[in-house]
């Protein structure tokens, strides 16, 4: 009789092991942002105009995520992961240099930009080839530049 329920056991139990496979490959896999669905911060550095008046943007998010995308492209392309403390060097920056606050719209045929966005708040700078006055926003804007070369020289 024991051998019997054991068997009838088994067989129930065979229906169940795929389920709770399944349940356990969902729960436990890593849940990837994009820029579009991440529901922290993050920056987007950027140039675009000339002749075809295309763009390109390097998203930086706050967990340290790397995306690019051309404007006529529809997918993010992840390029890595900065390291926590450059990740929060460049969000401190961008506070402390007073981009946050800064007013500068002054695109010209070639731009370059800087967008901020968290929550309901955004904000953005744009700038053309000529120097600005306060030049903070250009040497961040190249300093991630130069973070997401070494990123992509790393792959």
């Amino acid at each position: 009789m024991n051998l019997f329920n054991f068997n009838q056991n088994l067989g129930k139990m065979r229906i169940y092991i795929p389920i709770i496979i399944i349940f356990l490959g969902l729960a436990c896999s890593k849940k990837t942002s994009t820029p579009l669905s991440h529901e922290g911060a993050r920056l987007e550095f950027g140039n675009g105009g000339g002749f075809t008046g295309t763009f390109s943007s390097i998203y930086l998010l706050d967990n340290g995520e790397v995306f690019s995308r051309e404007s006529r492209a529809e997918e993010f392309v992840r390029l890595g992961k900065l390291s926590r403390d450059i990740t929060k060097q460049v969000f401190t920056n961008y506070q402390k240099l007073g981009l946050s606050s800064m007013s500068l719209d002054e695109p010209g045929n070639r731009y370059y930009f800087i967008s901020y966005l968290k929550e309901n708040t955004s904000h953005k700078i744009q700038w053309g080839n000529q120097p600005l006055d306060n030049p903070n926003p250009q040497i961040l804007h190249k300093l991630v530049m130069d973070l997401v070369k070494k990123l992509e020289s790393k792959n």
